[in-house]
């Protein structure tokens, strides 16, 4: 690290803290307006400068002991707002429990619900605005293809949300398709799902929306109807990409990095086959397991398998040294 870099962090972090007090002092008074409907009597003034203090010191507390004060804003996302709420939840306790305590604290009762309220609602909308700001400023390189997206589950909503956070990302999803008739006029992002994905939808979504290119998001989707919607993308002229295995869904590491060309073992999906997890996990559990072919696609997901049966080790072969360098650092 650069020692410009050395010094701006603490300067960075001081003034995330700085903010934080602002933000919690307005909370703190915000709730004595909202209880005394904006006339807050005299005798209110010396307690509650007192118990912003002490309120003030446990707020940093529990916000650094949460991590709170480390991460940049500008990435916040709902892990964020499920510690705010965490922290700001401990911090009301106590400040509840020393206002019982010493008596110069104590607050009115509703002061500390309308101050837990506000302050979560203040320091959450303060994450949200910066990436609101950082995400509309960001430059985006080149022209994006335009692009229809198969799939409006976990896996589609995902992978939109992280073409918005890349700058360099090489389409933007024009259109929605999905088989479930409930999500039919919703959108996802502010984009419209427009309907079932079949040959009529899909022609008139590639037209009307100026699209080449189109994004399969059912990774759980059976081998029979990839390749229905694979020749339907064909016989329209239009490209067809895919997302990841299941496996790396369910793990929520979708990235804009992993849209691959449909491969073969797409196409040659089964329905899904019950395992006995018991006798699995007996087998495997605890032993060193040796995976040949361990870079192809069979081998990377037998891997995968494996590792959720907690193996004593699990020892990787192929010829394909990049693939193996890749998957052992998803395993671990």
């Amino acid at each position: 690290m650069t020692k410009e870099g050395q010094f701006a962090a603490p300067v960075r972090r001081l003034l995330i803290v700085v903010t934080h007090l602002a933000l919690w002092a307005a909370a703190f008074a915000g709730a004595f307006l909202l209880r005394f409907e904006g006339n807050v009597p005299r005798n209110f003034f010396a307690p509650a400068l007192f118990g912003l203090a002490v309120l003030l010191i446990l707020r940093i507390a529990t916000f650094w002991f949460f991590g709170l004060f480390h991460g940049l804003l500008r990435y916040a996302g709902i892990p964020e707002v499920r510690s705010i709420v965490q922290a700001s939840t401990l911090t009301t306790i106590v400040f509840v429990g020393i206002g019982v305590a010493i008596p110069a604290v104590l607050q009115p009762r509703s002061i500390y619900l309308g101050e837990w309220v506000l302050g979560i609602l203040a320091t959450s909308g303060l994450r949200l605005v910066i990436r609101m700001i950082r995400e509309r400023s960001t430059p985006r390189g080149g022209t994006r293809r335009r692009a229809i997206l198969i799939g409006a589950g976990d896996a589609g909503e995902m992978f939109m949300r992280d073409l918005e956070r890349v700058s360099s990302a090489p389409m933007t999803i024009a259109g929605i398709l999905d088989d479930d008739p409930a999500k039919s006029g919703s959108s996802i992002h502010g984009v419209l799902v427009l309907g079932p994905a079949n040959e009529t939808t899909l022609r008139r979504a590639s037209e009307d929306l100026s699209a080449e290119l189109v994004v399969l998001a059912l990774p759980s989707a059976s081998g029979a109807r990839t390749r229905e919607l694979l020749s339907l993308c064909r016989g329209l002229g239009l490209e067809t990409k895919t997302l990841p295995s299941l496996q790396q869904i369910l793990t929520g590491d979708v990235k804009v990095s992993m849209l691959r060309d449909v491969a073969i073992e797409d196409l040659l999906r089964r329905e899904p086959v019950k395992l006995d997890e018991a006798s699995m996990a007996g087998m495997i559990r605890g032993k060193r397991v040796l995976v040949t072919g361990g870079a192809g696609s069979i081998g990377s997901e037998l891997a995968r398998q494996v590792a959720r049966y907690d193996p004593a080790l699990i020892a990787l072969v192929d010829h394909n040294e990049n693939a193996l360098f890749y998957l052992d650092r998803e395993l671990r």
